[in-house]
């Protein structure tokens, strides 16, 4: 009776163990805003600004719709948990190196207006 009753609880438990917590229309959704992300990166010009962390971003989703697939919710889910994180990194890297970009030309124009003005205050 007691080893009965053991295997049961085993049993149990191992049901438990490996069901799964999340569902599929979660893990779809969450699918769905890393597909966002990935899309926002892209258009920030990620491609080329933030290619490794947009490339790993873009394979992490087609892990976690492989995973959907086969029915694993819990890894499709955390993958794709995983891929939005990197696509908004490699979407604020892209967005970083614009901003960069426009202040150094920004400082270039000042230092031009800068140098104009010694120019002029010389010549009168």
């Amino acid at each position: 009776m007691l080893r009965s009753l053991a295997l049961v609880a085993a049993l149990a438990l191992t049901g438990c163990a490996s069901s799964s917590l999340v569902t599929p229309d979660a893990a779809r959704s969450e699918i769905r805003t890393a597909r966002t992300a990935v899309s926002q990166a892209e258009q920030a010009d990620a491609a080329t600004h933030a290619a490794i962390a947009l490339r790993t971003a873009r394979q992490k989703v087609d892990n976690a719709e492989q995973a959907l697939a086969r029915g694993d919710t819990d890894t499709a889910d955390r993958l794709a948990e995983q891929a939005a994180v990197d696509a908004k990194l490699a979407e604020t890297r892209a967005r970083a190196v614009v901003a960069e970009s426009a202040v150094t030309e920004v400082r270039a124009a000042i230092q031009a207006l800068r140098d104009e003005i010694e120019r002029n205050r010389r010549v009168n």
